[in-house]
């Protein structure tokens, strides 16, 4: 059991697949990849690869419909020395609300992500470089600069150039400033099989059904996982994958208090 009561799904379901090129919505297929897997289109720059907030998306939505039935989740089974044996950590899930304005949460409840997206990429974008129009003046602003750029010159050395000149500025911090900033290094399939894990588990599951590679549930993200296939302890990987540092209990706790990957003020595991 990973919540003291049974739940019923009716708007999550685990993923199979990735999505497409052609599941992108409208709305970006002007978008374009760059080198340090950066997504820039013409309203901002997104500081994460667009399946990250796919993934943020789904977690947020499997958090407000264990709210809305009073899930609470067992974070962990306490069986550390000294403490009373069968004695569980629990917390009930309960989403701020506050913290996810703008992000119209009734629709992330019954809405697929790439439906969602189209109205709402917007809160995730950081102003992008621009070309001033002719006659307008430029202001001061904090964490922004100012540059002349000789259009002869051969692109390449152009971005190195600014590269350079931007590492220079003082007030440069090197990180997004956006309200929706994601904490952390992501790597988009390892949070899909952490997705997978546990609301599979929630529906009652097996290790070994999960785990099964025909399932399609788990897809191999890295060497511990194609261990896991083969071990006769998949419990451990499971355990990695939803209880353990950086799982989906972690995740889903964090994403309730308004932050993904994780709550930099709470560990929630202890």
């Amino acid at each position: 059991m990973q919540t003291l009561h049974s739940v019923t799904f009716f708007y999550n379901q685990p993923l199979t697949f990735r999505a497409r090129k052609s599941e992108i919505p409208k709305e970006n297929k002007k978008t374009r990849f760059v080198s340090d897997s950066k997504k820039v289109n013409v309203s901002g720059v997104l500081d994460k690869n667009i399946q990250t907030y796919r993934m943020w998306f789904l977690f947020l939505k499997l958090a407000l419909e264990l709210e809305q039935q009073g899930a609470v989740l067992i974070v962990r089974n306490n069986n550390q020395k000294g403490e009373k044996k069968g004695a569980k950590l629990v917390k009930k899930i309960k989403v701020n609300k506050k913290r996810y304005k703008g992000w119209d949460l009734e629709q992330v409840l019954i809405s697929h992500f790439n439906d969602w997206w189209g109205s709402h990429s917007h809160l995730f974008l950081d102003e992008g470089i621009r070309i001033l129009a002719d006659g307008e003046t430029v202001k001061e602003q904090s964490g922004y600069v100012t540059v002349r750029v000789n259009t002869n010159r051969r692109i390449r050395d152009v971005f190195a150039d600014l590269r350079r000149c931007i590492e220079k500025t003082p007030q440069a911090r090197h990180k997004s400033q956006n309200k929706f900033s994601v904490i952390g290094n992501v790597r988009p399939l390892a949070l899909q099989n952490r997705y997978n894990a546990l609301l599979l588990k929630m529906k009652g599951l097996s290790d070994k059904e999960i785990l099964d590679f025909r399932n399609k549930h788990i897809r191999i993200a890295d060497a511990r996982v194609v261990k896991g296939y083969t071990s006769e302890h998949k419990s451990r990987l499971m355990y990695g994958l939803i209880s353990g540092e950086g799982g989906a209990k972690q995740i889903l706790l964090s994403v309730c208090d308004g932050y993904f990957l994780k709550n930099p003020n709470k560990s929630h595991l202890c």
